[in-house]
C-alpha cells in the first residue's frame, strides 16, 4: 500500500511482530483491536486480512472489535474483511498434515466445533534437536447473513460479499469470503 502512494498504519500486539514491521520502514502501533489507539473517524479504509477477526472466545469481543472499527473510520469509510469462507472449510478440512519445511517438522490437527462454530486448529513445530514448540488457534467462521447482521449491529453496511481478491463473486466454491462493508 505504502509503494501505491497510501499511508497505511499497522496494528499489532505482537511486539516481535511490530519489530519486524518497523525494520521494514513500515508506520505501526502496538494496540489491541479491542480499543484501537486512533482518534474517531480518523480512516477512510481499514483492512482486517488474513482471518484476522473472529479470535476472540465471547461473542461481545468480537463484536468490540467491529464497534472499534466503525468508531475509528470516517463517514462513508469502508472496511475490508477477510474471513474464512465457512462451506469451503467445512468441505475440505484436513483433520492432520505433516509436512518439513527447512529442518523443521510441522504437525497441524484441525477440527470444526459446530457447538461454538470454531475451527480449532493446533500446530507443533519440532526442530532438528526434537524442541518442540505447541500453540491453539481458534476463530469462529461466519456466514454471510451472520457477519452482516453483526456488521449492522455496529452500522456498518454490507456493499458488498467477494470471493477472493480479484473481486470474484461469492458462493460456496470461493476460496475466501470478503467482506465490503461501509459506514
Amino acid at each position: 500500500m505504502a509503494r501505491r502512494g497510501f499511508d497505511p498504519v499497522g496494528l499489532d500486539l505482537s511486539p516481535a511482530l511490530l519489530f519486524r514491521a518497523r525494520a521494514q520502514g513500515l508506520r505501526v502501533s502496538r494496540g489491541d483491536m479491542r480499543a484501537l489507539p486512533f482518534a474517531d473517524a480518523s480512516f477512510e479504509l481499514v483492512l482486517q486480512l488474513f482471518t484476522s477477526f473472529g479470535y476472540f472466545e465471547r461473542d461481545v469481543e468480537n463484536a468490540a472489535v467491529l464497534a472499534e472499527v466503525a468508531r475509528v473510520l470516517a463517514p462513508g469509510g469502508r472496511h475490508v474483511l477477510d474471513l474464512m469462507n465457512k462451506q469451503r472449510v467445512l468441505a475440505s478440512l484436513v483433520p492432520r498434515s505433516e509436512e518439513l519445511r527447512g529442518g523443521v517438522r510441522w504437525i497441524q490437527e484441525r477440527c470444526f466445533d459446530a457447538v461454538r462454530r470454531r475451527v480449532e486448529k493446533q500446530v507443533t513445530c519440532i526442530d532438528a534437536a526434537g524442541r518442540h514448540d505447541t500453540w491453539r488457534e481458534s476463530v469462529v467462521v461466519y456466514e454471510p447473513a451472520e457477519i452482516a447482521a453483526l456488521l449492522g449491529t455496529q452500522g456498518l453496511q454490507v456493499e458488498a460479499l467477494w470471493g477472493d481478491f480479484g473481486g470474484r463473486p461469492f458462493d460456496l466454491e470461493a476460496p475466501r469470503m470478503i467482506v465490503i462493508a461501509r459506514r
